[in-house]
Formats: C-alpha cells, structure tokens, sequence
C-alpha cells in the first residue's frame, strides 16, 4: 500500500487524481447512463453501483482515495443522466453523438493510424 510522504510528488498525483476523475466522471456517467436506461429500476441501481474505477500513480493511498472520491461522482452523474435520459430521450443521442465524434476524433489522430494513411 506504501506510505504517505507529503512531497511535491504525492500533492501532484493527488490533484491529478481529482481532475481525472472530474473529468471522467461525466463521461463515464453518460455511458453508464446509456447502458443502464432501458433497466428496470432495481436493476439499473445495480448497473450504475457496478459501473466505474479510479486511477493512480501505483499509490495505494492514492488508489483508494480516487475510488472515493470517483464513485460518489459517477454514481451521482450517471443517477441524473439516466432520470434525464427519461424525461428527455434526445439527451442520449447527444451522448451519443459526443462519445462517437471524441472516438473518431482519437482514431482518426491516433500516430499508428497516421502513419497507416498519410
């Protein structure tokens, strides 16, 4: 698990940690939303619950506190998106259209593809 040394390096990983999930956290919320909206509301509980992760600099501290601080994130983004996905259906091919054109976007400028069609 290591130890907690408050350094320069830890400060820089804890705020990265707070951005990447920030940041991740809608994203992931929308596909979680998609995938559990046609759920029965039991289920779709479950689904978001069984939904995200965190990430790190190979620090337990820093693990366990991106996945407390991710999860609540996640569970409340993808809860409202799923509610407004059922109140206004065009919200999920926004989502949709959002996820697709960023996907593209990284296929399209990924090096490896690049160098396959100049």
């Amino acid at each position: 698990m290591g130890t907690v040394s408050l350094d320069w390096d830890f400060f820089t990983g804890l705020l990265s940690i707070i951005l990447i999930d920030i940041v991740l956290a809608g994203d992931n919320a929308v596909v979680i939303a998609m995938a559990v909206k046609s759920l029965p509301k039991a289920q779709r509980t479950k689904g978001i619950l069984f939904g995200v992760a965190g990430a790190c600099k190979g620090d337990g501290f820093l693990l366990l506190f991106g996945l407390g601080l991710s999860i609540p994130l996640v569970l409340f983004t993808s809860s409202f998106f799923s509610t407004l996905m059922d109140r206004y259906p065009f919200v999920l091919y926004i989502g949709a259209a959002i996820l697709g054109a960023v996907g593209g976007e990284m296929i399209a400028t990924d090096p490896f593809i690049s160098a396959l069609y100049p």
